[in-house]
């Protein structure tokens, strides 16, 4: 089974991860994808963490449609 998380931070050698359900997950940064950054959503199998590129493009364009709403008012 696939659980997916997001990048909140990296911190040094550790990152820290959020689940779907909202807890934190905090590993060894040099688990990731070398090109892992914050924000990005990831697949964990159980063994390997992979980016979901395509998740991590559709969350900037909802970040960036939400900030174009707020800065209209």
């Amino acid at each position: 089974m696939i659980k997916h998380y997001d990048l909140d931070r990296l911190e040094e050698q550790v990152a820290v991860l959020v689940d779907d359900d909202g807890r934190t997950l905090t590993i060894a940064a040099a688990k990731l994808p070398k090109d892992a950054r914050e924000g990005d959503r990831l697949n964990f199998d159980g063994k390997t963490f992979t980016r979901d590129v395509r998740a991590a493009k559709a969350a900037l364009a909802e970040s960036k449609k939400l900030l174009e709403t707020i800065t209209k008012r």
